[in-house]
């Protein structure tokens, strides 16, 4: 069966409230989630966690470079997670709210299969990122090579006041959303997901 995605569903919050993301999920398939946030650096490495009501397992795959604000005691950092073989039925996802800033989006795949989701490989997993306060700039992930029955998923977030971003890549946007809680920075966010549902090769995310 190949992998397909159904739909998705996107939130934010600012200075500690939760995100709650809503959708209908059906019996078996996984949900991918990726939040973008701002913490305090004194709040140590850990991000924030994610719970839902219909009682499925959420495992945390990757994490990105932490990028400290210049002379400050913020940063900001990426999480994403999945859930697999989850539960069908309406669907309340919440993620719990200690970092000051969070912007999250989620995606539903049908024909993931649960034994290689989370299979952590090391080539198939890349980041890149740039300081904090340098502008808008195009970011590549650098190549990752798949295999016949495998899809690519990308996640991007930026803090650049009135941010958007866009695959250069042959990437499909599938969530995007960018929220202001204040003007300027670090008070906005934005965070997309992307996906590549493709034959084998080596593909970059741009």
């Amino acid at each position: 069966m190949a992998i397909a995605r159904v739909h998705g569903a996107s939130g934010a919050n600012w200075d500690g409230g939760d995100v709650t993301l809503t959708l209908t999920v059906t019996a078996g398939n996984a949900l991918v989630l990726s939040i973008g946030y701002l913490k305090q650096v004194s709040f140590g490495s850990n991000y924030p966690p994610v719970l839902d009501d219909r009682g499925n397992t959420w495992s945390p795959v990757v994490m990105s470079p932490w990028q400290q604000r210049t002379g400050g005691g913020t940063g900001l950092g990426l999480v994403t997670f999945v859930a697999l073989n989850c539960a069908a039925g309406a669907t309340n996802i919440t993620i719990s709210g200690y970092p000051l800033m969070m912007v999250a989006v989620v995606d539903e795949y049908s024909g993931v299969a649960s034994a290689k989701a989370i299979l952590y490989d090391p080539a198939k997993i890349t980041f890149a990122s740039t300081p904090w306060g340098s502008g808008a700039t195009t970011v590549d992930s650098g190549p990752v090579t798949i295999i016949a029955g495998e899809m690519m998923y990308s996640a991007c977030f930026t803090n650049t006041p009135s941010a958007s971003t866009a695959s250069l890549s042959g990437f499909t946007t599938r969530e995007y959303i960018h929220a202001t809680f204040r003007s300027g920075d670090p008070f906005q966010g934005a965070v997309g997901s992307y996906d590549l549902l493709t034959t084998a090769g080596t593909y970059h995310s741009i």
